[in-house]
Protein backbone atom coordinates (compact mmCIF):
# COMPACT_ATOMS: atom_id res chain seq x y z
CA UNK A 1 0.00 0.00 0.00
CA UNK A 2 1.26 3.78 -0.43
CA UNK A 3 0.46 4.71 2.85
CA UNK A 4 3.11 1.88 4.26
CA UNK A 5 6.28 3.63 1.62
CA UNK A 6 8.73 6.02 2.58
CA UNK A 7 8.99 8.82 0.56
CA UNK A 8 12.36 7.78 -0.90
CA UNK A 9 10.32 4.44 -1.87
CA UNK A 10 7.37 6.92 -3.57
CA UNK A 11 10.39 8.41 -5.44
CA UNK A 12 10.57 5.63 -7.63
CA UNK A 13 7.44 6.05 -9.27
CA UNK A 14 6.13 8.12 -12.47
CA UNK A 15 3.85 10.99 -11.01
CA UNK A 16 3.97 13.24 -14.44
CA UNK A 17 1.98 10.60 -16.51
CA UNK A 18 -1.48 9.15 -16.40
CA UNK A 19 -1.72 5.36 -17.36
CA UNK A 20 -3.87 6.31 -20.69
CA UNK A 21 -5.20 2.76 -20.46
CA UNK A 22 -6.57 3.46 -16.93
CA UNK A 23 -10.39 4.46 -15.68
CA UNK A 24 -8.88 7.61 -14.02
CA UNK A 25 -7.45 8.94 -17.30
CA UNK A 26 -10.65 9.45 -18.86
CA UNK A 27 -11.60 11.90 -16.44
CA UNK A 28 -8.58 14.12 -17.43
CA UNK A 29 -7.86 13.73 -21.39
CA UNK A 30 -6.37 17.09 -21.44
CA UNK A 31 -3.49 16.21 -18.57
CA UNK A 32 -0.36 18.04 -19.91
CA UNK A 33 2.45 14.79 -20.28
CA UNK A 34 5.79 15.24 -18.31
CA UNK A 35 7.70 12.73 -18.14
CA UNK A 36 10.48 12.01 -15.33
CA UNK A 37 8.40 13.81 -13.34
CA UNK A 38 8.15 12.94 -9.38
CA UNK A 39 6.45 13.15 -6.27
CA UNK A 40 7.79 16.34 -4.59
CA UNK A 41 8.99 16.72 -1.14
CA UNK A 42 6.65 19.20 0.76
CA UNK A 43 9.72 21.20 1.39
CA UNK A 44 10.75 21.83 -2.34
CA UNK A 45 6.68 22.66 -2.86
CA UNK A 46 7.27 25.49 -0.38
CA UNK A 47 10.42 26.48 -1.82
CA UNK A 48 9.34 26.33 -5.54
CA UNK A 49 6.44 28.70 -4.33
CA UNK A 50 8.24 31.25 -2.25
CA UNK A 51 10.76 31.63 -5.09
CA UNK A 52 7.76 32.07 -7.98
CA UNK A 53 5.60 34.61 -6.06
CA UNK A 54 8.59 36.51 -3.84
CA UNK A 55 7.27 34.60 -0.36
CA UNK A 56 4.03 36.47 -1.01
CA UNK A 57 2.38 33.21 -0.09
CA UNK A 58 1.64 32.26 3.36
CA UNK A 59 1.31 28.02 4.53
CA UNK A 60 -2.01 26.40 6.45
CA UNK A 61 -0.54 23.12 6.71
CA UNK A 62 -2.67 20.43 8.75
CA UNK A 63 -1.05 17.42 9.23
CA UNK A 64 -3.60 14.37 10.41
Amino acid sequence: MVKNLTFEQLQKYEAGIINPNSAYAKYFPAQFKVPGTHIPSLQSVIDYVDKVTNKEVNFQIEIK
